[in-house]
């Protein structure tokens, strides 16, 4: 297992019972916040509504992004439909396997060739593996590689303009929502690491710029969304 994936570490500790209180994120914005890592374990009673009308909306052959420990691709594989759970983790991976989800790999999505999915899935911000607006770009030419005709990416992201008032934040020079993370746990500190949350109307825009229709599904008073991309 790599030493600085202490964000797994603690999801592995509390797979086995052990006390993972201590995850904590730090961030480019200064604040550091607490992590409670039983939210990946979230069974479907307590998705919030805009988590469950993604699973519900999936169809076909259905690629899981950065799945974690799984909480959906089980909580679909369940109601029978065909998912394939990635994630960069080993730790990860290892408790997907031990959850006895199917088809689980280790995998970076941006090197997948060559296979062929009806849905893309990206929730609790995943489509932020861009990184930026830029590399958001190269995302969405990726999964044209990896869609089928009709298909259909299904992601959630979150407007986070509030962040401007916090001392130190400035739009000026990048767009607000590319953020810098660093994971800490038991004294451990990993890689920072960018990550992108995008508002609706500029994910619209920049979708439309590399060929894909922007579907807004759900907002609620948070300025959380779901949202759908197809060709």
């Amino acid at each position: 297992m790599p030493e600085k994936d202490v964000y797994g570490e603690a999801l592995w500790d509390y797979y086995e019972g052990k006390d993972a209180e201590g995850l904590v994120i730090h961030t480019s914005y200064g604040d550091i916040e607490d992590m409670p890592v039983e939210v990946f374990y979230r069974d479907f009673d307590d998705f919030p509504m805009m988590e469950a009308f993604a699973i519900e909306r999936c169809r076909g052959k259905i690629l899981d992004v950065g799945a974690g420990v799984g909480c959906h691709s089980l909580i679909m594989q369940d109601q029978g439909k065909d998912v394939h759970p990635i994630d960069i983790s080993d730790y990860c991976v290892k408790i997907m396997n031990a959850r006895a989800i199917d088809n689980v790999r280790k995998q970076d999505f941006f090197k997948i060739k060559g296979e062929q999915y009806d849905t893309i899935l990206f929730l609790m911000n995943g489509i932020g593996i861009a990184g930026d607006v830029k590399g958001l770009k190269e995302l969405l030419n990726q999964c044209k590689s990896l869609l089928k005709e009709g298909g259909e990416i299904v992601f959630d992201s979150s407007d986070v303009q509030y962040l401007k008032d916090y001392d130190g934040v400035s739009s000026d020079d990048k767009y607000i929502g590319e953020i810098a993370y660093q994971y800490e746990y038991n004294n451990k500190k990993g890689d920072w690491f960018n990550w992108l949350y995008i508002d609706p109307e500029l994910m619209k825009k920049v979708a439309g710029e590399v060929g894909w229709k922007f579907e807004l599904l759900h907002q609620d008073e948070n300025d959380q969304y779901l949202a759908s991309l197809t060709r």
